[in-house]
């Protein structure tokens, strides 16, 4: 679990803006800014792929490489 939080910014940073609250990282999307947290302030050893061997820094970036790189397609 996510321990660094982000929070919905006031009208100065722009309506509707996502802030980590470790650094002065910004986006309208909260969902790149929990992508953002994972990858940078979390101390994770990350997602290892068991078929290639490679590592990947966030859950979604395991589940995108999984499916560019490891799905049946046919």
């Amino acid at each position: 679990m996510i321990r660094t939080k982000m929070v919905k910014s006031d009208k100065s940073h722009g309506p509707s803006m996502w802030l980590c609250t470790e650094c002065d990282y910004a986006s309208k999307n909260n969902s790149n800014v929990y992508e953002h947290i994972e990858a940078r302030h979390v101390g994770s050893t990350g997602y290892y792929c068991q078929f290639c061997d490679k590592t990947c820094p966030t859950r979604n970036a395991f589940r995108i490489h999984n499916v560019r790189h490891h799905s049946n397609k046919e």
